[in-house]
């Protein structure tokens, strides 16, 4: 029996934004959330069926269980409530209780919809597992969308007409919100901006449409929209008078010159560096400067950028590249050697199509480096002196910084120029101190204008055309800044009478001055921090070249950006970065994703597959990190860090043309950012990359001794494999159990290592590795002849697959252990034949590392044959290319023979300094055999006993 209740009784219900219920004028609540999505839908539809409320809310669980909780529900509302919503129509209809008032938002008049409903149903509200129900919810919703935009549009425009544009403007509003697309209702909205004069309003309505709708399709606003957006606004002449922003710098701009003619006269060296805030004149000082050097004084020129802060040496490529033309073109020698080794560090260096076969060496040291580009550079300015130019060193790594800092500590005949913002940065700070300590730098300080100059800079722009009280506007908003003075001056110089109003909104002001097809340009070229090239520029404007040749040349003409031609081709980018910044912010966040989204995917595009690519993974990273899409963002970190952890932490691996890099921060930083990275990513499927990733970081720890974690990491790597069937990352990760397993001397490990392995499907080259392998098992068990047998078997397989000479450091180093089996039996002739054909291979194609190894070897067995003068040529030869790489394999013997050696000669100062040297570096790598043999060479030297037998 149905409960009495009072026709009194009134249910309002919120179904427009967040849900409400109120009974009686109290807020109620459902204390389920299946019983609440329940409650909605037959209040919303009045009359449903049982069977429809089940497979609505209950469509995961067993039939009967959902109609018993169909049942359950219904009396919790009732019980929640404290009255019967609904009733029943036979054993399968509710529809809601007759007896009841119910007052809903979504049967309100038309006038109260269009002001109450703004684009949400049910908003925020959500049921686990109730897919059914979540489509209702969207279906409805799109309906009343659909609703609003049908009688908004009749409703606004009435209004319009009766001079109701307050309402108009209320409900245009929610309707733009609901549909940002929908170009008749910005048309509605810039009528009523124009009614109620608000000129900025306009600009800004038709803006936003005309990124939203090109950023996001590709198309711009309709020819009605178009129209009518040149009517409103007020047409304005693009004869802008020329600003000179050097005026008020004379004195900076001669006392630069004066620099650089001592300079030119004396062939010294000198460090320029102009500072102060953005927009002050930087820039324009500095061009000014460069084109009053003289011409037998050749300039090199590059811009820092904030997004490379992280990439070492970065800000050096493309200056690096030039100087390397200019070395061929004076005919100059180079070795292959040093050549291959800078391209490496600075992708581009060698020549398009030519493969350099050079070892993947291990992390080229930055001491090592910077003696070799001093070289380069001191070559060059004995034959025309040398002006290094950087813009924004703000943004300059810290290993550029130190590398500028040794050209200009040791080169004759350089001279540097730079602009910087004064900002807190301790690395730059250093930098600067550093060239004051020895009296080369001069700082150019830039400081605003006061109000008379200021007054006296608009006088000169405007030619006389400005008011006093326009001009104290001026100093008020510029605050004296010179790029803003200028641009403050050009909106009153055009005699504009909003420009008063628009003060505070000036770069605003000028965008709105642009063409529908600038404005899209402009914010396409605002995504890029450097320049954007015409064809990437091309690829994604929708329209066609000579369009966006006509809309380039407007944008050029109104000082937004310059071209510049370079190798590569056109290059546009913004005149001053302050219009960049500005353009950029003003970028809705949602559509700047989507932008860079779409310029890295037309990036991907370019990659070749060759050492080049890691100036492209620098800018893939930038833009997919800005798009925030995490997973692609990982991938090209990955492939970033690739091309440093894939040749710095193999014992002995492949010769493949990849690019070197130097990394700016430790790799423990990028591992770190990258385990970030893949929090961020954790909805997503990336086991591929955190494969790849525990890969890289488990050879590096174990490489550096760094054990215990490398093998934790190592570990996970082997797991997840298995679970994906790979099985050539597989035997990868078993390859670095293996050197680990090496550098530990843990020889029972190897010959379960090598059955494991050994149950993997193999390719030609493992299968060769794996003969190395087995013959390093039996070499280190002292099982000397059948190691010697597994090593030539590796040469031979090895040699069956080198065409390209991309396998001559693994069939070096089968040399050198052959020559280990021999030396280990005292047959040094044998010995020292067969590691000098590992040398031998080294030397012909510049493999630096394998130099270093297999030279401390020679260096042993001829300390055997009690050779002292050769030994000490190998073992500096060694040192000299462990001085050149961040590399500790071997070092410490190399070091700790060699101590000894110059304690036999006499130098025990310089003997023992190695020897403590090498004991550092062998307790590093835990390595218990070259710290046994450590401890026999120190006993020796302590008890001055020397010789060639170590037994």
């Amino acid at each position: 029996m149905l409960k009495k209740v009072s026709l009194m009784t009134r249910i309002e219900m919120k179904f427009f934004g967040k849900p409400q219920i109120i009974i009686d004028g109290d807020i109620a609540t459902v204390s389920l959330k299946r019983s609440e999505a329940m409650l909605y839908y037959i209040v919303y539809q009045k009359r449903v069926t049982r069977e429809e409320l089940v497979r609505l809310i209950w469509s995961d669980v067993e039939p009967q269980t959902a109609k018993k909780n169909l049942r359950n529900s219904l009396y919790r509302i009732k019980k929640d409530l404290g009255v019967e919503l609904f009733v029943s129509l036979g054993k399968s209809v509710i529809i809601t209780n007759p007896e009841l008032e119910f007052i809903l938002d979504a049967e309100c008049e038309e006038l109260d919809f269009l002001k109450c409903y703004q684009g949400h149903f049910l908003r925020d509200f959500a049921v686990k597992d109730a897919e059914y129900f979540e489509n209702w919810r969207i279906e409805v919703e799109q309906s009343l969308n659909h609703k609003h935009r049908i009688v908004g549009e009749k409703t606004v425009q009435n209004m319009i007409e009766t001079g109701d544009t307050e309402n108009a403007l209320q409900i245009a509003l929610i309707m733009r919100k609901i549909d940002a697309f929908d170009e008749s209702v910005v048309r509605h909205l810039m009528e009523i901006y124009h009614l109620k004069q608000n000129y900025k309003q306009i600009v800004e309505t038709y803006s936003s449409l005309k990124a939203l709708l090109e950023d996001e399709m590709g198309i711009s606003p309709d020819r009605l929209t178009r129209d009518l957006y040149y009517k409103l606004i007020q047409i304005r002449t693009d004869d802008e008078p020329d600003a000179d922003g050097l005026y008020g710098r004379v004195g900076e701009l001669a006392s630069i010159s004066k620099a650089i003619k001592v300079f030119g006269r004396e062939f010294g060296k000198r460090a320029i560096i102009i500072e102060g805030e953005a927009g002050i004149g930087k820039t324009k000082l500095l061009n000014e400067a460069l084109m009053k050097v003289d011409s037998k004084l050749a300039i090199y020129r590059t811009n820092c950028y904030m997004a490379e802060e992280l990439f070492a040496y970065k800000a050096w490529n493309d200056i690096i590249c030039r100087l390397v033309e200019r070395y061929r073109f004076y005919k100059l020698d180079l070795p292959s050697g040093v050549l291959e080794l800078m391209s490496k560090v600075f992708p581009g260096v060698m020549p398009f199509g030519i493969s350099p076969h050079i070892e993947n060496v291990e992390m080229i040291r930055s001491d090592y480096l910077e003696k070799v580009v001093c070289k380069l550079i001191g070559d060059l300015s004995m034959r025309e002196p040398l002006i290094l130019v950087f813009d924004d060193l703000q943004w300059m790594d810290e290993s550029s910084l130190n590398l500028l800092l040794a050209v200009m500590l040791h080169v004759d005949r350089v001279a540097f120029m730079g602009t910087r913002r004064k900002n807190p940065s301790d690395v730059l700070e250093r930098f600067v101190h550093q060239l004051e300590k020895y009296n080369l730098l001069l700082t150019i300080p830039l400081e605003r204008f006061s109000k008379e100059q200021t007054y006296e800079f608009v006088d000169y722009i405007s030619k006389g055309s400005i008011s006093s009280e326009q001009k104290e506007k001026i100093f008020e908003s510029s605050e004296g800044n010179a790029f803003f003075i200028q641009e403050y001056t050009g909106l009153f110089h055009r005699n504009d009478s909003g420009a008063l109003m628009r003060l505070k909104n000036l770069l605003d002001a000028r965008l709105g001055e642009l063409s529908a097809d600038g404005l899209k340009v402009l914010g396409i070229i605002a995504m890029f921090f450097d320049a954007i090239d015409f064809q990437m520029l091309m690829d994604l404007y929708s329209k066609s070249q000579a369009q966006l040749l006509e809309t380039i040349e407007e944008l050029r003409s109104k000082d937004f950006v310059v071209e510049n031609e370079t190798d590569s081709g056109l290059k546009i980018s913004f005149t001053h970065n302050k219009l960049r910044e500005h353009v950029y912010e003003k970028t809705a966040l949602v559509t700047r994703r989507i932008l860079h989204n779409r310029i890295a995917e037309l990036l991907e595009q370019q990659l070749r597959n060759d050492s080049r690519d890691v100036l492209i993974y620098q800018k893939l990273i930038y833009h997919y990190e800005c798009a925030r899409n995490y997973k692609k963002q990982l991938r090209y970190t990955i492939s970033y860090l690739k091309t440093y952890f894939d040749f710095s932490h193999e014992l002995y691996p492949e010769l493949i043309t990849v690019g070197e890099i130097s990394l700016e921060k430790s790799p423990e930083h990028y591992f770190e950012l990258l385990e970030e990275l893949f929090r961020h990513a954790e909805y997503e499927d990336v086991t591929d990359l955190r494969m790849k990733f525990l890969h890289m970081k488990s050879r590096y720890l174990i490489r550096q001794g760094n054990y215990d974690p490398g093998l934790v990491a190592l570990e996970e790597l082997i797991r997840l494999c298995r679970q994906t069937f790979d099985e050539e990352l597989l035997f990868k990760a078993y390859v670095q159990k293996m050197y680990y397993a090496i550098q530990t001397e843990h020889v029972t490990d190897m010959a379960a290592l090598l059955e494991q392995m050994s149950g993997l499907k193999k390719s030609d080259k493992h299968e060769a590795m794996m003969e190395r392998f087995r013959g390093i098992e039996k070499l280190m068990s002292g099982e000397y002849e059948k190691a010697r047998t597994y090593f030539f078997s590796s040469i031979e397989k090895f040699k069956l697959m080198d065409k390209e000479h991309r396998y001559v450091l693994n069939i070096a180093a089968a040399y050198n252990y052959i020559s280990e089996t021999y030396r280990k039996e005292y047959s040094f002739e044998l010995a020292l034949g067969f590691v000098k054909e590992a040398i031998g291979l080294c030397n012909r194609y510049n493999i630096l590392r394998g130099s270093s190894v297999f030279n401390t070897n020679a260096g042993i067995i001829a300390y055997g044959l009690g050779l002292l003068d050769d030994a000490k040529h190998y073992f500096k030869e060694a040192l000299k290319y462990y001085d050149a790489l961040d590399s500790l394999w071997r070092r410490s013997e190399a070091e700790g023979y060699l101590g000894i050696i110059e304690i036999e000669t006499g130098n025990d100062a310089e003997g023992w300094k190695l020897i403590k040297m090498a004991k550092a570096h062998a307790n590093q790598m835990h390595t218990p055999e070259t710290i046994e043999l450590l401890e026999k060479l120190e006993n020796r030297a302590l008890n001055g006993y020397y010789g060639n037998n170590l037994d």
